[in-house]
């Protein structure tokens, strides 16, 4: 039988009242509070430090996009249209651009195995 469990110290070989085990019961109770509370400060200091950092790329960012509604808004159908055309142009000549590449890669895989 442990020595802890029938309320003898195991090192001193003292009794141990009933209520030290309450006592360190409610003393990590109380730890475990200011762990949390200090976990918790640590958090919402970071939080607000990240913010800081990042406001005043957020606020170009806003920026930018209430300057790109004021285009779009300044913009006929047929500029948008023109717009979007030139924007799946040069997407398709990316995608050729890769499927080309492709392409080279495979035939000198193939001449080499030759």
């Amino acid at each position: 039988m442990d020595n802890q469990s029938s309320g003898v110290c195991s090192t001193c070989k003292q009794p141990i009242p009933d209520n030290a085990n309450n006592d360190t019961t409610r003393e990590n109770e109380i730890l475990n509070e200011e762990h949390e509370l200090l976990v918790e400060l640590i958090k919402n200091k970071a939080l607000k430090a990240t913010l800081r950092a990042i406001q005043p790329l957020l606020d170009k960012l806003e920026e930018a996009t209430q300057q790109q509604t004021q285009e779009q808004a300044q913009q006929t159908p047929q500029d948008r249209l023109m717009h979007l055309q030139s924007a799946a142009l040069e997407k398709m000549k990316m995608q050729e651009a890769k499927i080309a590449e492709k392409m080279k890669n495979l035939q000198s895989k193939v001449s080499k195995r030759i």
